[in-house]
C-alpha cells in the first residue's frame, strides 16, 4: 500500500514493468523495471517496486537500444537512492 503525503489518497498501480533508465551525472548507467503508480485524486504519479537487480547494465551489448526504448529516466548518484522531496 503506498498513501499521497499530500492529500492522502491511496495510490494504484497503473502500469506494471515500465523500463527507468538510471542515469549518474548524466551518463545513462543501468536500466530497471519498476510499476507506475497513481493517485486516483490528483492524478499525481510515482515509480515504486523496482526489481532487485536491474534489467541491463551499461556494459551489456543490448544496453544503447535499451536505454533508448525507456519509459521513464531518472538521475541518482550511484551508492544512494534519490532522495525524496518534502
Amino acid at each position: 500500500m503506498i498513501a499521497h503525503p499530500t492529500c492522502g489518497a491511496l495510490m494504484s498501480v497503473c502500469k506494471n514493468s515500465v523500463s527507468v533508465l538510471q542515469t549518474d551525472c548524466g551518463t545513462p548507467y543501468r536500466i530497471w523495471s519498476a510499476d507506475l503508480w497513481e493517485c486516483p485524486d490528483c492524478g499525481e504519479q510515482i515509480l515504486g517496486g523496482f526489481g532487485r537487480t536491474p534489467v541491463a547494465e551499461r556494459w551489456d551489448d543490448d544496453f544503447a537500444a535499451l536505454a533508448k526504448s525507456a519509459d521513464y529516466t531518472v538521475a541518482w548518484r550511484l551508492g544512494a537512492p534519490p532522495k525524496a522531496q518534502p
